[in-house]
């Protein structure tokens, strides 16, 4: 027999094996992308807030001013009085009257909450039955009627949790003085942790129909001795209002 040179059949082994090649590159099965991280992996990266806070009176460590800077066309609208006015039995302001807060008044408030912080969402709860979800699975704002506290969508930033909130009801009190903003205010906050018994909050309250420059202020707060938060209504015991701005 006779046998063929050593080049030419390392020629057709090599041809064969790239046919081989082909083959099994064909057939082959796409290799799985990389997972994406478990809910478990992202709620680990998250900081733990659990516990009731309450706020920090000091004013040294809270900047808060009372009444926002308005602009003319806004500032008359709220200074027109009605030629007849009409008959009132109870208190306007909507602390009062409908014992709603609302957004961004919960944020200046006296009121003790509870945090819950999850991958998708992280959950305010106060103590006078006010409630907020802010959602931080990506979804964007929707289309919805206003509310007391609005929707608020976040995202992370580091340990630093950013929120946005639109679609607020317009005309509620946002202080003792009748402070109101009109439907198009958009609040944002950054939630930080300062040490392990205090939070920060830097509030920006955007409004170009009402607001002159935008509303600024920062509020503390310190953890709780106790772990469990007491609903309660706001009529069960008399308050001062102004202790709620």
């Amino acid at each position: 027999m006779r046998l063929l040179p050593t080049s030419k059949l390392l020629s057709i082994l090599f041809g064969c094996g790239i046919v081989l090649l082909g083959f099994a590159q064909a057939n082959a099965k796409p290799s799985a992308a990389t997972p994406p991280p478990s809910r478990l992996d992202q709620f680990a990266k998250l900081p733990n807030w659990a516990g009731v806070w309450d706020p920090v009176a000091n004013p040294q460590t809270a900047t808060a001013p009372v009444e926002p800077v308005y602009n003319a066309a806004w500032l008359a609208k709220r200074n027109a009085h009605p030629t007849k006015k009409p008959v009132v039995t109870e208190p306007v302001d909507n602390v009062h009257s409908q014992c709603v807060w609302g957004m961004p008044r919960l944020l200046k408030s006296m009121r003790a909450f509870e945090v819950i912080v999850l991958p998708e969402q992280t959950f305010f709860s106060y103590d006078i039955n006010e409630f907020r979800h802010v959602w931080t699975d990506g979804r964007k704002h929707s289309l919805h009627a206003a509310t007391n506290v609005g929707h608020s969508i976040g995202h992370w930033e580091g340990q630093t949790l950013v929120i946005e909130t639109t679609g607020m009801q317009p005309g509620l009190w946002i202080n003792y003085k009748g402070a109101t903003l009109s439907a198009k205010a958009i609040v944002q906050e950054r939630w930080s942790q300062v040490d392990n018994d205090h939070l920060k909050v830097d509030v920006s309250v955007l409004d170009n129909t009402a607001l002159a420059k935008p509303f600024v202020f920062t509020r503390r707060f310190q953890r709780a001795d106790t772990n469990q938060l007491i609903q309660q209504q706001c009529f069960e015991e008399p308050h001062d209002a102004r202790k709620e701005s």
